[in-house]
């Protein structure tokens, strides 16, 4: 049995602000000379992020007003416990926008749901929110439940790969997937070149999909999952961590991984797709950063107007980790109306490579 996507749906916090007007605010919140002012500007603005998106109030509000970013911040720097409870409060809210966004555009009832899958790597909590979406959604009390956690960017995709097995399991199986990622509560106090990158990248978002096979004729299949892949990279486990500090979680991001990734890509994808031929097929890239999609480009040949929906999410919302790639794969489905298969392909730690096979329906 194939499955298909059939519901999409994406959701942010209430809080934004312009990436110029956040480089500010952490200038003031660090206290940072004029020197330092300046470099960091010009390192949020190199990362052609325009605005980015957070839970936290605070991002709108001024350094006297805030509880988080706090006049003395570097004083009373947040502990994780602390960050934690924020989230704990504030990711199933979102979590929940984004499902019940999805269950709408399904346009079915939500105790046919037999799964709950959750993914994230910004917070811990138990019970999860899979069984906070079980019980607040209504869904029957005997749908299974399973969360996804630590898998950082490329957790979508590992999500997507165990929908598709229960879905293939069981033609009555529907399965809903949410990925709910608060990477703003994990800002750090460093001045290492890789830290100060994480601070200006990344973003709060969710992103829901419902997954099922054998679609009835009152349900709208969006694509089919034709298959699923991962590759580990040899001697690369240090390039990209995400470890759990005093103060929240520290994004490790090695300046080697674009060629990395621009030297093995290729070969991967090749076998992946049995195929060479990159330009048969629309692109859903996650957005790790600019020099991701850049290498993409260069490894395979990819013209700008192929990673365009990529750069659309990075420019409006930055790298908001696991639920990134379906921010991704709905941008695409709204702008290509063109009868490509689609190959999605994110990185995370490891280093691994994931990829996704999608044909429109």
């Amino acid at each position: 049995m194939k499955p298909f996507i059939l519901a999409l749906a994406t959701a942010l916090p209430q809080y934004s602000l312009d990436q110029a007007d956040i480089a500010k605010k952490i200038s003031q919140v660090l206290d940072l000379n004029e020197n330092h002012t300046q470099f960091l500007q010009k390192l949020y603005c190199k990362t052609q992020i325009k605005r980015r998106y957070s839970v936290l109030k605070d991002i709108q509000e001024s350094v006297e007003n805030s509880e988080f970013f706090t006049k003395d911040f570097l004083k009373k720097i947040p502990r994780t416990s602390q960050r934690n409870k924020i989230y704990i409060k504030e990711a199933p809210k979102l979590a929940l926008k984004a499902a019940q966004e999805a269950i709408k555009n399904w346009q079915q009832d939500p105790k046919e749901i037999t799964h709950v899958i959750s993914v994230s790597c910004t917070g811990v909590m138990a019970p999860g929110i899979e069984l906070i979406l079980q019980q607040e959604l209504k869904l029957l009390p005997n749908a299974e439940r399973i969360g996804i956690n630590f898998m950082g960017c490329f957790g979508a995709f590992r999500g997507l790969a165990v929908a598709s097995a229960l879905a293939k399991e069981n033609p009555n199986n529907r399965i809903l997937l949410v990925c709910t990622e608060l990477c703003s509560l994990h800002f750090q106090v460093s001045f290492q070149t890789d830290v100060l990158i994480g601070n200006a990248l990344f973003s709060d978002g969710a992103a829901a999909a419902i997954i099922g096979s054998k679609p009835k004729n009152t349900e709208n299949a969006i694509c089919s999952i034709e298959k699923t892949g991962s590759f580990a990279l040899e001697n690369t486990r240090d390039k990209m961590t995400w470890t759990i500090s005093d103060h929240g979680c520290v994004m490790s991001l090695n300046k080697e991984i674009p060629s990395i990734i621009e030297k093995n890509t290729p070969t991967f994808l090749k076998s992946f797709l049995n195929t060479d031929n990159f330009n048969n097929f629309s692109w859903a890239i996650h957005p790790g950063g600019k020099s991701i999609i850049e290498a993409m480009e260069k490894s395979c040949n990819l013209t700008k107007e192929q990673t365009k929906s990529s750069w659309n999410v990075l420019n409006n919302y930055g790298n908001m980790s696991s639920s990134t790639f379906l921010f991704v794969l709905e941008d695409l489905l709204k702008e290509n109306k063109k009868e490509k298969d689609i190959i999605g392909i994110g990185f995370g730690p490891g280093l691994s490579i994931e990829t996704i096979l999608l044909s429109k329906a």
